[in-house]
């Protein structure tokens, strides 16, 4: 390591620079990575072929200091007052090349100065041939302190077969350079001499130990040329170099003299997601420009014209590049067989088009999701199967779909996976989306009969009805549905062709001899006893807002009675229980529901036949109780908008808009309480008010 500017021979010279102190500390400020590629820069421009950056820590593993070496031809002593003495009067300015032909970087002096803006004390060892192949030394030193004074030392002789070159050591060093020891300020570094070091590959920068190979560094590089029209008849060329490197490095669009030298950085000004890239725009134009315009080259509008050029050219690179990353991709994917189509061409043009919107999702999932690359095969072929379901049965959807499935822990995957090893994927969908649609009309059901409005406003037969007829699963999931408002004959003949017999052709009276029409119908077939014995469920719907009372009760009697007293009834094989709902009970019914050797609501026993009272509050909260594991598995919330939207979508055309629209978020909807004697009201488990009776 050089010695310390401390260590140096008295000075034999003191070099001036004719310029005031302020000024020339404003031109020595700059980030350190630039400072440093100031001297990275002063060594090329010496023809250097290895030049090293070294970072001398402290104890504290904090940087000391800093020392930049090269093998350069060094600064001769006829050259030191213009290196050192004067500004815009380099050794340089009257150059475009250096002895060896490179293309020269600085030409005005200032770049030496940037060590001051590392350090407060920055020092100078260089050895330089004379004509006759002699070998000499010198040394300088400058201070913050007093930035217009350089101390030369004295020129010595060395044995002759020693080597140039230049030791700058830079001490007392400012706030923030320990930025240097950065992971990426090695990467950025070479984002600035990548084109360089590309143009002259003999050369070696070491930065803290890493070399700045970009062979090693660059995923990709290409060129494109760009020409624009400046002026009538005048053109300005250039070349963009777009190199695209395999870890981050900060965006530049670097504007470059014809061998590459950075001059000027901008943004890039262009979207290229994924990408870690930085461009350079060489063109003699630029090369022809001192430093004082390029600072203002934004304001040129021949500058204007071709920075442009070069990022419409950027912008086709990257389109270009994603068809690339596209067909690697998918080619990969193919090959590993998690791709879900067939490598075969698409049968239709809607399967064409299907694809290619598969492949942009698949690729933005690649692109956002950290390590799917490195998922094991199951994984990754679980999420394309997922993201073609989710295309094919619900494109509009798919954001949110792919969000959950992105959220999704390994065990999770693994579990959906096991899951489709056994059933499909839309089989999957289709349980829970009925799942959470009954919960949904159960939130519904409680809006239409309990809301003050609507209840009075829904009739049973022709809206109430019609919406159950479709939601039978609310009286127990075991009922189907018999006959919707047929008369006693029609009830008889589903009886009898349940039971293989041959339909009915005579009407059936009540026990008054008038013919009866049950609202619904709903049926089960299963085994009680014997295998051939079965039950049937009559329910008389009432609307919301009636309550049941002796009218209703000795209307769903009559019902019974004359099924018990028809001879055609198989009733030593058949159950029959017959329901009457509502709203609510008047005084009467509710002292009928309280049976002493019975249930609540069980009016009348037969042998076969029975008879009960239920109200809305009790079927809908019976109903509520048997999906509430689902609902918290699910962990599906049912508000008003999903409640209206459901029954608007499912039932419209029985809900009309003026219930629809009585039913407002802003009105609670409290359904009443279930009786005290009801057995749901007093926490033990809620039978259904069909289904779960006596006689299951």
């Amino acid at each position: 390591m050089a010695s310390s500017g401390s260590s140096m021979a008295e000075a034999a010279e003191k070099l001036t620079i004719e310029a005031a102190p302020d000024f020339i500390i404003s031109l020595t400020k700059c980030r350190p990575i630039r400072g440093v590629e100031e001297l990275v820069w002063n060594a090329l421009d010496a023809d250097a072929k290895v030049v090293e950056i070294i970072l001398n820590r402290n104890d504290l593993d904090g940087i000391e200091s800093i020392l930049v070496k090269d093998d350069g031809h060094g600064i001769d002593r006829d050259d030191r007052s213009l290196a050192f003495g004067q500004l815009g009067g380099s050794p340089k300015s009257t150059r475009t090349t250096t002895p060896a032909g490179r293309e020269l970087h600085g030409r005005d002096g200032k770049g030496r100065l940037r060590a001051l803006g590392l350090g407060g004390r920055a020092s100078w060892k260089t050895r330089f041939r004379d004509t006759e192949g002699n070998l000499f030394e010198w040394s300088a030193r400058a201070s913050a302190d007093s930035p217009r004074v350089v101390a030369a030392s004295e020129v010595v002789e060395l044995d002759a077969a020693g080597c140039t070159g230049t030791d700058v050591l830079v001490e007392n060093l400012e706030d923030g350079v320990d930025a240097l020891a950065a992971e990426g300020a090695a990467r950025e570094l070479l984002s600035r001499l990548a084109v360089y070091l590309r143009k002259y590959p003999s050369i070696r920068v070491t930065y803290d130990g890493t070399v700045l190979d970009p062979a090693e560094a660059v995923e990709v590089t290409r060129s494109y040329a760009v020409e624009v029209e400046v002026a009538p008849g005048k053109s300005e060329t250039g070349e963009v170099t777009v190199v695209e490197w395999k870890q981050d490095v900060p965006r530049k669009l670097y504007l470059c003299g014809s061998g590459g030298m950075a001059r000027h950085e901008m943004a890039p000004g262009i979207h290229a997601k994924g990408y870690s890239f930085t461009a350079y725009l060489s063109s003699p134009l630029f090369a022809s420009m001192s430093e004082g315009d390029m600072k203002v080259a934004k304001l040129r509008g021949d500058v204007t014209k071709l920075v442009e050029a070069a990022k419409d050219a950027l912008r086709e690179h990257f389109r270009i590049r994603e068809r690339e990353r596209a067909e690697s991709l998918i080619s990969e994917w193919k090959a590993e067989g998690v791709y879900p189509y067939p490598d075969t061409p698409a049968a239709t043009p809607i399967e064409e088009v299907e694809r290619e919107v598969f492949d942009i999702c698949a690729i933005s999932i690649s692109d956002r999701l950290t390590g799917f690359e490195k998922s094991d095969t199951s994984s990754k072929k679980l999420t394309m199967r997922l993201v073609r379901q989710a295309l094919e049965t619900s494109p509009s959807s798919l954001q949110t779909i792919m969000r959950e499935v992105l959220n999704l822990t390994k065990e999770q995957q693994d579990d959906l996976a096991d899951l489709l090893q056994r059933t499909r994927l839309s089989a999957i969908i289709s349980a829970a989306r009925l799942v959470t649609d009954r919960l949904t009309f159960l939130g519904a059901l409680e809006d239409l009969v309990f809301h003050a409005t609507s209840k009075k406003l829904l009739r049973e037969r022709s809206q109430l009805q019609k919406i159950l007829v479709n939601e039978l699963w609310v009286f127990g999931q075991e009922y189907d549905l018999g006959h919707d408002d047929k008369n006693l004959k029609h009830l008889l003949n589903a009886h009898s062709k349940i039971l293989g017999r041959e339909a009915i052709e005579e009407e059936v009276l009540d026990i008054n001899g008038e013919e009866s029409l049950p609202d619904l119908m709903l049926y089960r077939q299963f085994p009680l006893r014997e295998p051939d014995e079965f039950e049937h469920l009559v329910v008389e719907l009432k609307r919301p807002s009636v309550k049941v009372g002796k009218k209703e009760i000795d209307q769903i009697e009559e019902y019974a009675f004359s099924v018990a007293s028809d001879p055609r009834f198989d009733k030593t094989k058949t159950d029959w229980k017959f329901v009457v709902v509502s709203g609510d009970l008047t005084s009467f019914a509710k002292e009928k529901v309280v049976q002493k050797d019975r249930e609540w609501g069980h009016i009348h026993r037969g042998d076969r036949v029975n008879v009960y009272v239920s109200t809305w509050a009790r079927v809908i909260q019976t109903a509520k109780w048997k999906y509430d594991l689902y609902r918290q598995r699910l962990q599906v919330e049912v508000d008003d908008e999903h409640t209206r939207r459901y029954l608007a979508e499912k039932h419209g055309k029985y809900v009309p808009s003026k219930i629809l629209d009585a039913i407002s978020p802003a009105e609670e909807v409290v359904p009443p309480a279930p009786p005290a004697e009801d057995p749901t009201a007093a926490g033990d488990e809620s039978p259904a008010p069909a289904s779960d009776a006596p006689g299951d």
